[in-house]
């Protein structure tokens, strides 16, 4: 298996953790049950996310500058922020912020994916 299939395996495999980390913030009633999906799911998610992806720039040549780099970097902190955030409190659990959750997640996907610029 090259380097790039291992990379985007892992990376897959880290978007798959940052998903379930998010419906596990939101859906399940008990608050400990909801940060556990956050800080166990999410932190390891983020984190393997961001690995793989610095692997796979630096096996492609690109610059950490590009818009399709940074712009996912600075959305996986907000989409972080409010999953912690959301968990730290039982009022915070809205679907309002479950939309803004998935909305960061899905634009950060997004620019992965299109690659802009």
């Amino acid at each position: 298996m090259t380097s790039i299939l291992l990379f985007r395996f892992l990376k897959y495999t880290a978007l798959l953790m940052l998903a379930a980390a998010t419906a596990g913030a939101f859906l399940p009633e008990r608050e400990a049950t909801r940060q556990r999906a956050v800080y166990g799911l999410g932190t390891v998610g983020l984190a393997l996310t961001w690995m793989a992806g610095f692997g796979q720039l630096r096996h492609g040549g690109f610059s950490m500058g590009a818009p399709w780099i940074t712009g996912p970097v600075l959305l996986s902190i907000a989409w972080f922020h409010t999953l912690v955030w959301s968990v730290e409190s039982p009022e915070r659990r809205r679907p309002v912020w479950a939309a803004v959750a998935s909305g960061l997640l899905l634009a950060a996907l997004a620019l992965m994916i299109v690659r802009p610029g």
